[in-house]
């Protein structure tokens, strides 16, 4: 959607948590997916240990915490709301200004569905997607699946999006390379 800027970070194991906590600008509204259940309950309480109120949302959880962590979402009652893909698809929040996809999605389609939820309804949205390198960039090995990262550089390019020099120049390793 030409509604949501969007942007991508490239971060490294030990710089992913700073990442994160640069993007938190202002207050309020921030929706961040996570892969898996346990990396989703684990980043809402080191956040929680940092002052923030945040909460966490999978499928691991009652529905009565579900139903819970969203409605406290919704009335401001916190300002980030920590998912696994579950909330992709379907739900109206109407108060999700950012979206960070702070694990890679594995598919594009996960992508469109994650930035989907900002930036609705005529109002502007951002959506930061990190994108992981074991070391430095300059070493160009990245942990990431380079044909969805290919597939996000045309997602940007669509919605008007800045892509940056490192992400366009990405190329799949050949078979035999090995890298290290």
């Amino acid at each position: 959607a030409t509604t949501v800027t969007q942007f991508v970070v490239a971060v490294t194991p030990s710089t992913r948590f700073r990442a994160l906590l640069e993007v938190f600008d202002d207050p309020g509204g921030f929706l961040v997916f996570l892969n898996s259940r346990a990396s989703v309950d684990k980043l809402c309480a080191d956040l929680a240990v940092g002052g923030f109120r945040c909460a966490a949302l999978h499928g691991g959880l009652d529905q009565t915490v579900r139903t819970a962590s969203l409605s406290a979402f919704r009335s401001g009652a916190i300002d980030v709301l920590l998912a696994t893909d579950v909330l992709a698809r379907g739900l109206d929040v109407e108060c999700v200004r950012h979206v960070v996809s702070y694990d890679m999605p594995t598919s594009i389609e996960l992508h469109v569905h994650r930035v989907g939820r900002t930036g609705r309804i005529g109002h502007r949205g951002f959506a930061t997607t990190f994108v992981a390198f074991p070391g430095a960039l300059e070493d160009g090995h990245c942990l990431e699946d380079v044909s969805v990262l290919q597939s996000l550089v045309g997602c940007m390019n669509a919605a008007g999006s800045h892509v940056p020099d490192w992400l366009r120049q990405l190329r799949p390793q050949s078979a035999g390379t090995g890298g290290s």
